[in-house]
């Protein structure tokens, strides 16, 4: 066996440890990890754990603002037996408003986002509103609570 088998086969040391560090920090300078893909992670984690349904976008409304780039204000996903409209407001920077109508009020919504997830309180006429301290990625899981159960939908992500 040579010498370099024997090193190969051998436990990791503190040189070892040395030379991984050294090439993690060039692997992070040269190609870092993409700022959002942490949470798209744990979003499909999330799918794939509930067994859940992902709504699909339906509309996005911009305002009405002059820039290179419309602001989007309002969105609509839809599932098989719930559609959400979100109206999100960032006029109180760097706070996040979303408020959010559902089709049925029968349902908890969960809202995963950059302060973590929160619980969202439901009115009679399918109504909740949630704000957050910080821009970020969101997204919803909505919970049908009518007998006999359904699935869950979770809403794609979208930046606020």
């Amino acid at each position: 066996m040579s010498r370099i088998d024997e090193l190969a086969t051998g436990p990791i040391d503190g040189t070892d440890e040395q030379i991984l560090h050294a090439l993690g920090e060039i692997v992070s300078a040269s190609d870092p990890v993409p700022a959002a893909l942490t949470d798209r992670v744990k979003f499909a984690l999330t799918v794939e754990a509930l067994g859940a349904q992902v709504a699909e976008l339906l509309e996005q409304q911009p305002a009405g603002v002059r820039s290179a780039y419309d602001t989007i204000t309002t969105v609509t996903f839809s599932g098989d037996e719930v559609t959400v409209l979100l109206t999100l407001d960032s006029e109180h920077r760097p706070r996040r408003r979303i408020t959010g109508w559902l089709s049925t009020p029968e349902a908890g919504v969960q809202v995963h986002g950059p302060d973590g997830e929160v619980a969202a309180e439901v009115d009679e006429d399918g109504r909740f509103e949630v704000d957050f301290s910080r821009s970020g990625l969101v997204h919803l899981v909505i919970q049908p609570t009518t007998e006999p159960p359904s699935r869950p939908v979770v809403t794609p992500p979208i930046q606020i």
